[in-house]
């Protein structure tokens, strides 16, 4: 049963995601890809915390983490993004797609790692 809940848990994700990506990237003033990136390290953060919590079941971990989270963050639309930036303008260009890649990479790695912190502390 927590397969079901978990495949429903991923399509609430990924329609959590679309809004919030849309919604950030609306109010920002530039063709960064910030709605991408808050999408992804908010939910390292959050996956970073249910496990340090270490308190959850492994059908409720399957539901949020594989389920929502799975669906809520992306990969793929990341590179991406970053393939498209590196495409345009040149130079500017190149640097732009190789930040967008490394940065989210390091920035969410220490979001994981906060939240992991965060959630042993409660």
């Amino acid at each position: 049963m927590s397969w079901v809940l978990a495949i429903a848990a991923g399509g609430v994700g990924a329609l959590a995601r679309y809004i919030a990506t849309g919604w950030i990237q609306r109010r920002m003033n530039t063709t960064l890809p910030w709605g991408t990136a808050t999408v992804n390290l908010t939910g390292a953060a959050i996956l970073g915390f249910l496990v340090g919590l270490g308190s959850l079941s492994e059908p409720t971990m399957r539901v949020v983490a594989l389920g929502f989270l799975g669906g809520y963050t992306t990969f793929s639309t990341w590179m991406v993004e970053s393939i498209l930036l590196a495409e345009e303008g040149g130079p500017a260009g190149i640097r732009a797609g190789a930040v967008n890649t490394v940065a989210p990479l390091i920035v969410g790695i220490t979001a994981a790692t906060i939240g992991f912190l965060l959630g042993q502390w409660v």
